[in-house]
């Protein structure tokens, strides 16, 4: 018999007899001997023992083993794997039973959709920049996980710079003259290196007349709009696109608000790269094009402040 040229003693195959014979999955037993799946399961095949479709009969638990797991899961706070190994099972079953038993917590294993409120979208960033939380500090205030509050952050306002970061990590660490003297030099020797990197700051959040507003461009447009007696906006919600989801600056019942400054504009439209990385990339434009022609129509303004001006642009 050839069994993909792994050769078996024995020892070994009364071993596999026996652990396939007492229901253990070839995946498992093939990783127990060190051999690939399909070597084992033809070595089966051979021997007329293997059974097609055997390992993916569904276990039947208990009620008892339920409520083991119920409580492996809710009060020893166990992940699916650890559950799985001490009933000599895969993950899967357990995820089933969870999910059956209505328990199975939202935004991990369930990969359940995370709809954030208005509010929500809000408190992330300041909380971030305003408040110097952490991802992880977030993600425990708003019973959230962290890669969520991770690439939030990122498809929304941005990260904080490795150095701001290490930065606020240290705080209230003080540093020796000598040490700052060489944080210093290398910041500089780093700055003329890559001219072209940018280390972006906080996105501060101002509430005026009861808005949201992230940045002093938006700030900006809503007290022009206070000091001409103009009709004030609300804060918008999220919006799904084919691209993404869209965050509008601020909506009125006809339209939809986006504030940029005259190089923003330019990235937007795909005239200018980004700053950071030099690469064109169209993909806000795309999500504000789709809005625009299947939602809401969507205004763009430039904010002028040297001129203490507002100017209307096209798409």
């Amino acid at each position: 018999m050839d069994w993909n040229k792994r050769k078996y003693n024995k020892k070994e195959i009364e071993a596999i007899i026996d652990l396939y014979s007492n229901g253990e999955p070839i995946y498992k037993i093939a990783k127990r001997f060190n051999c690939t799946h399909n070597s084992l399961k033809q070595l089966l095949i051979d021997l007329d023992m293997f059974v097609l479709g055997k390992n993916s009969n569904k276990k039947e638990f208990t009620i008892i083993e339920k409520e083991l797991i119920k409580k492996f899961y809710l009060n020893d706070k166990m992940g699916l794997e650890r559950i799985g190994k001490i009933f000599n099972i895969s993950k899967d079953p357990i995820q089933r039973i969870l999910k059956e038993l209505g328990i199975l917590r939202k935004c991990f294993k369930n990969r359940k959709k995370i709809n954030l409120t208005k509010e929500q979208q809000k408190l992330i960033p300041y909380l971030y920049w305003n408040d110097n939380k952490s991802a992880n500090d977030i993600a425990k205030l708003m019973n959230l996980t962290e890669s969520f509050v991770s690439g939030f952050l990122a498809k929304t306002c941005g990260r904080r710079s490795k150095e701001v970061a290490v930065s606020l990590a240290k705080k209230g660490v003080k540093l020796q003259q000598e040490t700052k003297e060489k944080i210093r030099k290398k910041c500089l020797e780093y700055s003329i290196k890559n001219p072209k990197q940018i280390i972006y700051g906080t996105c501060k959040i101002y509430n005026i007349n009861g808005l949201q507003c992230q940045g002093s461009y938006e700030k900006f447009y809503i007290e022009y709009l206070i000091n001409n007696n103009k009709i004030l906006p609300s804060n918008s919600e999220s919006i799904e696109t084919p691209y993404g989801l869209y965050y509008p600056d601020f909506t009125f019942s006809n339209k939809l608000i986006e504030i940029k400054s005259d190089y923003t504009y330019d990235v937007l439209k795909g005239n200018r790269p980004y700053r950071s990385g030099g690469k064109i990339n169209m993909i806000q434009y795309k999500k504000i094009k789709w809005v625009n022609e299947n939602i809401k129509p969507i205004q763009i303004i430039i904010v002028d402040k040297r001129n203490n001006k507002l100017i209307k642009k096209s798409l």
